[in-house]
């Protein structure tokens, strides 16, 4: 082990002078290839040749020389030479070891020649806001902004220009028909609030858009509502009018029972004197059997009036109950259409929203369709490079022209401001009507 290691030592001093040609494929600026460790999916072209000094001759070992990928355990499976760790070196300790390796193997005199390159680096990945994420080839000069380029710029569908801007002014059209929708369950809603408060007016709702529209709604709104106003006002009117007709009555009633007592009185007291005078044989009998049938007569007479008044009164009651009923039930009609208002209102709010992601993942796939240019939306980017240091990764927060080393995952994001809302298409809040009072 010892005898290897010296070896290994030797064979780094004088590979790094003149034995082993390390050469890279790529020469980077902005990317240090002379530090660079090796890592799985790195692609190395390895060539060794003997040299032979009595024949002043080079010998290849062709069962050596050709491409290797780096494998997921970091190392490479060479014939003779066996498996080789390559992970986290540099092409000039692998070649070292290569030629240690094979030197011990064979028991050759001296070190063979041997060459590493890196023939492809790993790939970078690129992932979030482009139109197609996925590992790319690792290039010179490579940074954030030119791996969007690579991946095909930023999101758009798969959508052509053409159809992405139908599809944007299809989706512009569909909200604002929403918007209109919602200003009208708006302004629908506070006229039945003011219809559970009894009020005379419509308050305009702050969420609403003001212009000529909104101004026609409340106004059709506001002569809904008193048509509706008036349409309770005349069936309470008639009840009214049925209870004055018979308090009227039950008046008139009551006044003839007071009369009909009366005369009852009256005709008992004519008929108390009669009796007297009748036992005192002054009265003939039949004087006493026409009072007594007189005051039989007002009496029943009476009773048909007190049944009319109690008849009368019971249509009062009546009239006051359907009265009632009236306003309960327009109530629960009131609250009832709350409700289907809020439940509309909250459904249309949704679709709002979903008409604004929509619009902006078209906008953002068509920058033109939006007003945007592509610097604008090149200044809305940010990037995110997770990249793996001494076998840890790490984020770290990039710039446009920020270097990229292989094997670099690259998280491209976008501010959705890509285009200008419809005015007044900011979603409102709903309100929620009390039935309450």
């Amino acid at each position: 082990m010892n005898n290897e290691r010296s070896l290994l030592r030797r064979a780094r001093g004088r590979l790094h002078t003149t034995s082993v040609l390390i050469a890279f494929v790529f020469p980077v600026s902005g990317f240090a290839a002379e530090g660079y460790q090796l890592g799985p999916m790195d692609k190395l072209n390895i060539k060794v040749v003997e040299s032979r000094d009595s024949q002043d001759s080079f010998k290849e070992w062709p069962a050596l020389n050709g491409l290797y990928i780096v494998g997921p355990t970091g190392s490479i499976l060479l014939p003779y030479a066996g498996e080789v760790a390559v992970s986290g070196k540099n092409p000039a300790d692998i070649a070292a070891e290569i030629a240690v390796n094979i030197q011990l193997k064979f028991g050759l005199s001296a070190l063979p020649e041997t060459a590493v390159e890196i023939a492809e680096y790993r790939g970078i990945y690129v992932v979030g806001d482009v139109a197609t994420p996925g590992t790319y080839a690792f290039s010179p000069d490579l940074t954030p902004l030119k791996a969007v380029a690579l991946a095909g710029g930023m999101s758009r569908g798969g959508e052509s220009p053409e159809k992405t801007t139908q599809d944007f002014l299809a989706v512009s059209g569909e909200l604002a028909v929403l918007i209109a929708q919602r200003d009208f369950l708006l302004i629908k809603q506070a006229r039945l609030s003011a219809e559970l408060e009894e009020a005379k007016q419509i308050a305009s709702p702050a969420d609403a858009r003001p212009g000529d529209y909104t101004s026609d709604l409340l106004e059709s709104q506001k002569k809904l509502m008193t048509a509706r106003q008036e349409t309770m006002a005349s069936q309470l009117n008639s009840l009214n009018e049925i209870k004055s007709l018979y308090s009227n009555e039950v008046v008139s009633l009551e006044q003839k029972s007071v009369t009909q007592s009366r005369q009852i009185q009256l005709v008992t007291k004519e008929l108390e004197k009669a009796n007297k005078l009748a036992d005192q044989g002054l009265v003939l009998s039949a004087r006493v059997l026409g009072l007594e049938s007189t005051i039989a007569d007002l009496q029943g007479n009476l009773i048909d009036l007190g049944t009319a008044t109690l008849r009368a009164k019971q249509e009062i009651s009546k009239a006051d109950r359907e009265t009632s009923e009236l306003h309960n039930e327009r109530r629960a009609e009131l609250v009832v259409e709350v409700q289907d208002t809020q439940s509309q209102l909250k459904e249309t709010e949704l679709k709002i929203t979903n008409a604004h992601e929509r619009l902006a993942a078209l906008a953002l796939a068509s920058p033109a369709i939006a007003g945007q240019s592509m610097s604008d939306l090149q200044d809305r980017l940010s990037y995110r490079i997770t990249r793996v240091i001494d076998g840890k990764s790490q984020d770290i927060d990039a710039l446009a022209h920020t270097a990229l080393t292989p094997g670099d995952l690259i998280n491209v994001k976008l501010q959705r401001q890509g285009f200008t809302p419809i005015s007044g298409s900011t979603p409102a809040s709903i309100k929620t009507v009390s039935a309450d009072r």
